[in-house]
């Protein structure tokens, strides 16, 4: 019999987890260099030109329209602080109220917060 070898090729090369971990790393503190000098080398702007236009409103990106609507009409601890809270605070409670007993109707509760929260959003997107 023929005493035969395989060529390697880069599917038989294996490399393990802490390698390309390390590779990782390189490569990302390579391009936090990178972003880092060319934020050095490019000159800060000045301010906004002289003959830009003044808005009489300002308005928040679309991601924070909910907000800037119940701060339209409620005062800024409620609007801005207290009801995105505790919205917050619910969304995130829900899967643990799912488990905690809650098998029965742990879905179905669930599900409906979602249902919600997916209407509220389009809700505020459209009037804000």
């Amino acid at each position: 019999m023929e005493n035969v070898q395989r060529n390697r090729t880069s599917e038989d090369a294996r490399i393990s987890l802490s390698a390309l971990a390390a590779r990782e790393w390189v490569a990302g503190l390579a391009a936090a260099n990178l972003i880092l000098l060319l934020a050095l080398a490019a000159p800060p702007t000045a301010g906004t030109p002289p003959d830009a236009a003044v808005t009489n409103r300002d308005y928040a990106p679309w991601v924070f329209g909910a907000v800037q609507v119940l701060l339209r009409h409620l005062p800024p601890v409620w609007g801005g602080i207290a009801l995105p809270a505790v919205g917050l605070l619910l969304l995130a409670a829900l899967p643990y109220l799912a488990r905690l007993g809650w098998d029965r109707y742990g879905r179905r509760l669930v599900g409906l917060a979602y249902v919600g929260v997916a209407l509220l959003t389009l809700y505020f997107l459209i009037r804000g």
